[in-house]
C-alpha cells in the first residue's frame, strides 16, 4: 500500500541535511594536521610522523620515519641517510583500539592514542537511528 507524505520545504531540507550528515560518520582527517612533525616512541623506538591519512572509516594510517636515539632518520646504507631510502613505516591506528600496529605488532603510544581518540575518534556520530518525528 501506498502512502503519500506531504513535505514542507523546510522540512525536506531539514531531512537533507540530516540524511547528509549521517553519511560522513567521521570527520576529515585534516583535524589530525597538527600531529605532523611530530615525534613519538614505542616499544623504544622512536618515530617522527610524516603524513596522516585514512579513507573516512575507523582505520587511520600514520606514515612515519623512524629515528634514532640522537634524533637522526633511520635509513639508507650504513647508516648514511639518502634521499628517498628512509626507513619509512606505516603504522595503523583503528578507533576503539588502545594500541597501533605496525606490520601485525601491537605498539604501545598512550598519549598519541588519546589525542587521535579525542580529536578523530569522538567526533564520529554514534547513533545512526533516523528520527522520523519531524
Amino acid at each position: 500500500m501506498r502512502r503519500i507524505v506531504r513535505l514542507t520545504e523546510r522540512d525536506l531540507t531539514r531531512l537533507v541535511k540530516r540524511v547528509i550528515s549521517e553519511q560522513k560518520k567521521f570527520p576529515d582527517v585534516t583535524v589530525l594536521d597538527y600531529l605532523i612533525g611530530k615525534t613519538f616512541d614505542s616499544n623504544s623506538t622512536v618515530y617522527k610522523i610524516e603524513d596522516i591519512s585514512s579513507n573516512g572509516s575507523s582505520k587511520i594510517v600514520l606514515d612515519c620515519t623512524q629515528l634514532d636515539y640522537t634524533g637522526k632518520e633511520v635509513g639508507g646504507t650504513l647508516g648514511n641517510v639518502w634521499p628517498g631510502h628512509f626507513n619509512n613505516v606505516d603504522i595503523e591506528y583503528i578507533c576503539g583500539q588502545t594500541y597501533f600496529t605496525l606490520d601485525g605488532e601491537k605498539l604501545e603510544a598512550q598519549k598519541l592514542h588519546l589525542e587521535i581518540s579525542k580529536n578523530y575518534c569522538a567526533k564520529a556520530k554514534e547513533d545512526k537511528t533516523i528520527r522520523t518525528d519531524y
